[in-house]
C-alpha cells in the first residue's frame, strides 16, 4: 500500500484528473474502427524472388486520389521504381522515402558511415507523421488518402538496431553481447515495427531468408515479428519444365485458415518464347 501510496504522491492532483478525463472520453467514445480489417503482412525470402515487386503492386488497387508510402532501407527496389513505376513517383501515388542517415566520420572526417541511431529514428518519425493530426484532428493518412505503406527491408532494421545496441555498449560490432543487452536490440526493433503497424492502414513488411527460421530455431525477436503480422508469405523462384517460375507460399492467414499452404504464382520467365514475350507478371 506504501508503494502506491507514494507513486500517487508523485503526480499532481491536477495531472491524475487530466489522464482520468483522458481515459473517461476514451472510455464513453465509440471507437471508429475501420471497415474491414487492415492488411499486416510480412514477405520474406532470399534476393531477387520478387518480394518488394509484389508488395509494389498495391499500386494497382488505389485509385486516382490515393496514394502508397514505401520506406525503402535496402534501396533494393529503385530499378523496379524507375522501370515500372516512374509515373505514379511523378504524379504522387508513390511516396517514397530512404530512411538512412549517413554521417561524416568524427574521428578522421574521411569516411561516411550510418548513424544507425538517427535512422531508425527517421524510420519511427515517418510512422508519427502518418499518424499526427491536424487541428481539426484529421491525420495525415487521412488527409493525403495513403492506403497502405511498406517497409522494405526489416533484416536490415534487425541489424541497425543490433549495432546500435554495441554502440551503446560500447562493443566491437563482431563482439559478442551478453544476454540482457539483446532485449536492447529488440525493443529497437520491434517498437519500429509495432509503430508501423498501429496505423490503421494496410502494413507490408519486407524481410530475408533470416525471418523464415523452423520454429525450434526462433529466437524471441523472430517468434514477436511472427505473433506481429496477420499475414506471412514465403517467395521463392522455382525452375520447372524450361521454366521459371516466381512462386508465394502462405504461410500464416489469420483471416483465412484456408489458405495456409496455397501456393501463387505471380511471375513467369520462358526462355524459348520470342524476344519481349518471355515474361510476363501477374501479381
Amino acid at each position: 500500500m506504501g508503494i502506491f501510496t507514494s507513486q500517487e504522491d508523485d503526480i499532481r492532483e491536477e495531472d491524475r484528473e487530466s489522464a482520468f478525463a483522458k481515459i473517461e472520453k476514451q472510455f464513453l467514445s465509440i471507437p471508429d474502427l475501420p471497415e474491414e480489417v487492415n492488411l499486416c503482412a510480412l514477405f520474406v525470402g532470399d534476393n531477387g524472388v520478387g518480394k518488394s515487386g509484389a508488395a509494389t503492386t498495391y499500386l494497382k488497387f488505389l485509385k486516382e486520389d490515393e496514394c502508397l508510402v514505401y520506406v525503402d532501407l535496402d534501396a533494393g527496389d529503385m530499378d523496379n521504381l524507375v522501370q515500372y513505376w516512374k509515373e505514379e513517383v511523378a504524379n504522387g501515388k508513390l511516396r517514397y522515402f530512404y530512411p538512412i542517415v549517413w554521417e561524416q566520420d568524427t574521428e578522421d572526417g574521411k569516411h561516411a558511415r550510418v548513424n544507425y541511431d538517427k535512422s531508425i529514428e527517421r524510420m519511427r518519425l515517418i510512422a508519427m507523421w502518418l499518424l499526427e493530426e491536424d487541428a481539426e484532428g484529421i491525420p495525415n493518412y487521412k488527409k493525403h488518402n495513403v492506403k497502405a505503406v511498406i517497409l522494405d527491408g526489416i533484416s536490415k532494421l534487425k541489424s541497425y538496431a543490433e549495432y546500435q545496441m554495441k554502440n551503446e555498449t560500447n562493443m566491437d560490432r563482431t563482439g559478442d553481447p551478453k544476454r540482457k543487452y539483446w532485449r536492447i536490440r529488440n525493443v529497437d526493433f520491434l517498437e519500429t515495427l509495432e509503430l508501423y503497424k498501429v496505423i490503421p492502414i494496410d502494413t507490408i513488411f519486407v524481410g530475408r531468408e533470416d525471418f523464415n527460421k523452423k520454429p525450434e530455431d526462433m529466437g524471441a525477436i523472430d517468434r514477436d515479428t511472427n505473433d506481429l503480422v496477420s499475414q506471412k508469405l514465403l517467395f521463392k523462384i522455382v525452375k520447372e519444365t524450361g521454366k521459371v517460375e516466381f512462386k508465394a507460399r502462405v504461410l500464416k492467414s489469420r483471416q483465412s485458415f484456408e489458405d495456409r499452404e496455397k501456393e501463387i504464382v505471380f511471375a513467369t520467365v520462358d526462355p524459348e518464347k520470342e524476344e519481349g514475350q518471355r515474361s510476363w507478371w501477374d501479381a
